[in-house]
């Protein structure tokens, strides 16, 4: 099939089969320039007089078009066919514009970036979208599904209990510099990787950084000894070799928010995978104009992803000390003034850290969002030496 016999048959059916249109999902653009006219009148003269008058079809096309599209007639399933037709042409459409845009990729009209950008559009553009109203048997599946979607965690009653985190939810982890959040993020991965593929975009560290801190939790031992050799051998190799069964990537480096989704759609979407944003106010935003606008594009975003792709996210903020410094305790009115993060985050857990009578560092999470349910907090015990964060039980 060519591109221009599947137009022209496409549009002959809207002619001769006018109530056809409810079933079209494809948009001008995919259209080659010739037939882009044809197909907004034949499409803006069935929705307004449910047919497509002859004399207003010659007046736009001419009368060669005219003839064109009027003496094709498809045969068989027409619904089937529709769809085979507007899917052929959309996909040469995309088709096209990836050859184009490679080639003012391979002579210097477009940066790597901006390629990036045009083939995420693409992909964007050639969605296509048909309503379907839930049945009776919809629900009765829903009910007798067993499989639940929370994620499984080991540690952290918070996370499995009360918060209940679950496939496609936007995590929020905020809170003052220094009170832990890079550390609560890794924990909750060292933990969540038995189960899940992760992916930690890690904006604020080093990869050795990242990587001694993975080793302290594994193993318990404090990082400086790691990192002078004099930790204990065995539990060390047998961290390393436990951390070599999970199933961790990592990217090292600050980030466009185009980079990020490229990175993301990237991942095997038959899989769902864990992703940790680190943090998201270094996310580089060149569009935005001030740092509320930049916030509030990059939240939403982010949450986008987590419902275009297979994951949960993960993303770590970082309070503004004004916005703090007359609350003792963090609550999530703190981030009104970094965007739209309370609005769009499925859960706000905050990480608090103050010094007790005894000048003794003291930590806990408060959840101060949660669309499941209620909140609550929960205090932890932080060791900054290994790394490691777990829960008081009293």
């Amino acid at each position: 099939m060519r591109t221009t016999n599947a137009q022209v048959e496409y549009l002959s059916m809207l002619i001769h089969y006018p109530k056809m249109v409810k079933y079209s999902f494809i948009k001008k653009e995919h259209f080659t320039q010739d037939f882009q006219p044809a197909f907004e009148l034949i499409k803006d003269s069935i929705i307004q007089k449910n047919t497509v008058m002859d004399e207003e079809l010659i007046k736009a096309v001419g009368m060669e078009m005219y003839l064109m599209l009027t003496e094709v007639y498809s045969y068989g399933d027409r619904l089937i066919r529709s769809k085979e037709l507007q899917q052929y042409i959309i996909n040469e459409w995309k088709k096209n514009a990836m050859i184009n845009l490679s080639r003012d990729l391979s002579e210097d009209v477009l940066t790597v970036d901006e390629f990036v950008r045009g083939v995420q559009n693409v992909e964007k553009g050639n969605k296509t979208f048909q309503l379907r109203r839930l049945t009776k048997e919809d629900y009765l599946t829903t009910m007798k599904t067993t499989t639940s979607t929370s994620l499984k965690f080991r540690r952290f009653s918070l996370f499995r209990g009360l918060c209940d985190v679950c496939h496609h939810d936007l995590v929020v982890i905020a809170g003052l510099p220094g009170t832990g959040k890079s550390a609560l993020a890794i924990n909750l991965m060292s933990d969540l990787a038995i189960n899940y593929p992760c992916l930690y975009i890690n904006m604020e560290m080093s990869e050795e950084q990242m990587k001694f801190r993975l080793m302290g939790i594994e193993s318990g031992q404090e990082i400086h000894s790691i990192k002078r050799g004099t930790a204990d051998e065995n539990r060390m190799y047998q961290s390393a070799h436990d951390l070599g069964q999970k199933e961790i990537y990592m990217v090292n480096e600050v980030l466009t928010l185009d980079q990020i989704k490229g990175q993301i759609s990237s991942l095997d979407p038959d899989r769902h995978f864990i992703v940790f944003i680190d943090h998201g106010g270094l996310i580089r935003n060149y569009k935005a104009k001030g740092v509320y606008e930049k916030a509030t594009e990059n939240i939403e975003e982010i949450r986008a992803m987590c419902l275009n792709y297979n994951c949960t996210i993960f993303c770590l903020w970082q309070f503004n000390r004004e916005a703090a410094k007359d609350k003792k305790v963090p609550d999530k009115s703190m981030l009104r003034d970094s965007g739209a993060i309370e609005q769009s985050a499925t859960h706000v857990i905050l990480v608090h850290s103050w010094k007790d009578k005894d000048q003794v560092t003291r930590y806990k999470l408060i959840l101060d969002k949660n669309r499941s349910g209620s909140r609550g907090e929960f205090e932890i015990v932080y060791n900054k030496n290994t790394q490691c964060m777990s829960e008081v039980h009293r």
